[in-house]
């Protein structure tokens, strides 16, 4: 039998008598069951304070994911070398403040809130820088030497432990079987299986005695994340200050908006065709509505053009041929020629729907026009959708992936951080922050 194979099933029987309650064994002195403690409370500490100072830098989850490894850590806070820098949540308040700084001046000329929105958006964008390079200064100088430690010396450790382990096993199950049959078991191998775990023993030993040393180099990294975020602090304090001050000099300098010379009135619409003298008149009137409408003629109207002539209405009382009663139903035309024409029509009237006799009025009323479903309003409500910002690669199973400029549909909202969505036929998860909702959930 292979001298392999024959070492497993050594180490297998001796690991089955140990579980099974065989006190002859080898164990190890105080001291190295101490270091190994030692060792394993200081990699347990790392791991944790590694995930909750990466949450002090980044609250956002996607954002923490990229503390994850060791290699390429300066790059990945910015999303890869490649690609767009990765959004601080200063860079996105700043870019919602110059959106609705924007919209604002498109409606309003001169808009005192618009220019200070921009203005704090310039200060939001340089606290987002210096948010950006303290985040690279506790990467290069904090989680980047914390990764090598769980990486490297701690995995190394361990493949150490487990050969250890490995070769005690052989060696106690190879000394009994010597002291069982002498005969079988000759002496120099069960001094060589001794010497081999003497050996891994020290190795073991020397490794976790170096890694309790580093505890001088863990305190100088814990101070430079310190330094890293007082510094950040310390600017953003600076420039918060400032605008402060600007945003007090623009509230003691406020000027009043110009109000308007006349109130607001209504526009005639597409379905009454008033001439331009007759809207300027209307506009220039300082009249009350009822005066203009009880001094009207009864065969004036409102347009040069000619009204559509109503249907006849199906009730006992006899009208005036001259006036136009809005609770008139048009059934001589049919509803479809109707739907084409586009113009919203009353339902039929009797004189039990008509208490406040709205079909004597003594001027015609024009007839209000509406917008057919095949125009702007639609019936059927619109996907849930958003746009995105950034391209977003995913990094674990579940997410959905996307370009920059790519609309997605949004299937549900998950929490404040991520939404699940669906596009190039497959769906999953993806981060709020890097997309922007056109037709909302």
């Amino acid at each position: 039998m292979p001298g392999g194979i024959s070492k497993s099933f050594a180490k297998f029987g001796q690991k089955v008598s140990e579980v099974t309650g065989d006190k002859n064994v080898h164990t190890f002195s105080d001291d190295f069951i101490r270091a190994e403690k030692a060792v394993e409370v200081t990699e347990t500490t790392i791991k944790d304070l590694s995930s909750h100072l990466q949450s002090v830098l980044q609250p956002n989850p996607t954002n923490r994911s990229k503390f994850s490894s060791a290699a390429g850590v300066a790059s990945k806070l910015t999303g890869g070398s490649n690609s767009k820098k990765y959004p601080q949540p200063e860079d996105l308040a700043a870019e919602a403040m110059d959106k609705h700084a924007n919209n604002l001046d498109a409606f309003s000329e001169s808009n005192q809130f618009s220019q200070c929105l921009r203005n704090t958006a310039v200060k939001f964008r340089e606290i987002g820088e210096h948010k950006s390079f303290c985040d690279s200064e506790c990467k290069n100088n904090v989680f980047e030497p914390w990764a090598t430690f769980l990486t490297a010396n701690c995995s190394d450790l361990k493949k150490c432990k487990q050969k250890l382990d490995g070769r005690r096993l052989f060696y106690d199950a190879t000394r009994k079987k010597a002291e069982k049959n002498p005969m079988k078991v000759p002496t120099m191998e069960v001094e060589q299986a001794k010497n081999e775990v003497e050996e891994t023993l020290r190795q073991c030993d020397t490794s976790m005695e170096h890694i309790l040393d580093l505890d001088r180099e863990r305190i100088a990294q814990l101070k430079a994340f310190v330094d890293a975020q007082a510094q950040f602090y310390q600017q953003a304090n600076s420039i918060l200050t400032n605008l402060s001050t600007e945003l007090q000099n623009n509230l003691s300098n406020y000027r009043q908006r110009d109000h308007k010379t006349s109130g607001a009135q209504l526009k005639p619409t597409a379905g009454v065709m008033m001439s331009t003298h007759q809207w300027s008149q209307q506009q220039n009137s300082q009249t009350s509505f009822q005066t203009n409408f009880n001094s009207q003629p009864q065969n004036n109207s409102f347009s040069t053009a000619t009204s559509p002539t109503p249907g006849p209405r199906t009730t006992s009382v006899a009208l005036n041929n001259n006036l136009i009663d809005p609770w008139a139903s048009q059934s001589t035309q049919p509803q479809q020629q109707q739907q084409q024409q586009g113009l919203y029509q009353l339902p039929p009237a009797n004189d039990n729907q008509d208490p406040f006799g709205l079909g004597n009025f003594s001027a015609t009323l024009p007839v209000v026009p509406v917008q057919s479903n095949s125009g702007g309003f639609s019936s059927i409500r619109k996907k849930a959708s958003c746009r995105a910002l950034y391209t977003f690669e995913p990094e674990n199973p579940g997410e959905l992936g996307f370009t920059e400029g790519q609309e997605i549909e949004l299937i549900s909202k998950v929490d404040e951080n991520w939404f699940e969505g669906r596009c190039n036929g497959s769906s999953g998860f993806f981060p709020i922050n890097y997309v922007e909702v056109t037709n909302p959930l």
